[in-house]
């Protein structure tokens, strides 16, 4: 799918959904300081966003399938692998 949706993890209700990739998410990582979430697509893009405004603050095309994100400890590099 191309949405990321948010869950409540008690209830399993739907929270939120965020939209903006053009093919289908393989991957998601929070960062360890909560300030960021990155996500991944088949197509190579990588979308970074503002975890807690739930907003897309940056866009990182690789030109592979993205399969695998995390960030590292301090939260100030992200890597991401096919």
């Amino acid at each position: 799918d191309k949405t990321i949706v948010m869950l409540d993890v008690i209830s399993g209700g739907e929270l939120e959904k965020l939209c903006g990739h053009s093919s289908t998410i393989r991957t998601i990582a929070i960062s360890p300081d909560g300030r960021f979430m990155a996500s991944g697509d088949e197509h190579g893009c990588i979308k970074i966003w503002d975890w807690q405004q739930r907003q897309e603050i940056d866009l990182i095309n690789l030109n592979l399938p993205v399969r695998t994100l995390a960030f590292s400890l301090n939260s100030k590099t992200l890597v991401g692998g096919g």
